[in-house]
């Protein structure tokens, strides 16, 4: 199963990251933002930092993909409930937009996605590969 996007986007998302790193310190650091908004910031930086992960770094690509999306999430639920006006200045100054962060999210998604199938697809074909092997190997050995 091939990728759900070409080089060029995925370039585009990791010339990106840097954007929603300083973003995310905006955030965080803005005075308007409630509590729960500022936490919920912190608690995606907080993930991203963290060794433990629901997929875990040592896991490439996927171990990563899912600390970018637990960003992306945060920072667009937070930016959902803000002042729209302020959000979008935000935005401007990192040179985002709301359609990027929402296609960025949908981008890391399917990957994830077609990664997950395709390493799947390839376990239980080595499975079942083994198992012939094995399954011959037994019934060789009682005949």
């Amino acid at each position: 199963m091939p990728l759900p996007a070409v080089k060029p986007q995925y370039v585009s998302l990791i010339k990106r990251l840097p954007a929603y790193a300083t973003l995310s310190k905006r955030l965080i650091t803005e005075a308007r933002l409630t509590k729960k908004q500022k936490l919920t910031i912190g608690a995606g930086l907080g993930y991203l930092a963290s060794p433990i992960d629901l997929i875990p770094g040592f896991i490439p690509v996927l171990g990563q993909l899912d600390d970018i999306l637990v960003v992306l999430l945060c920072i667009r639920n937070v930016l959902s409930d803000f002042n729209q006006d302020k959000a979008d200045e935000l935005l401007a100054a990192e040179g985002l937009s709301r359609e990027q962060i929402d296609d960025d999210i949908v981008l890391v998604k399917e990957t994830m996605k077609a990664i997950a199938k395709k390493t799947a697809t390839t376990v239980l074909n080595g499975l079942s590969s083994v198992g012939r092997v094995a399954l011959g190997k037994i019934k060789s050995m009682t005949k």
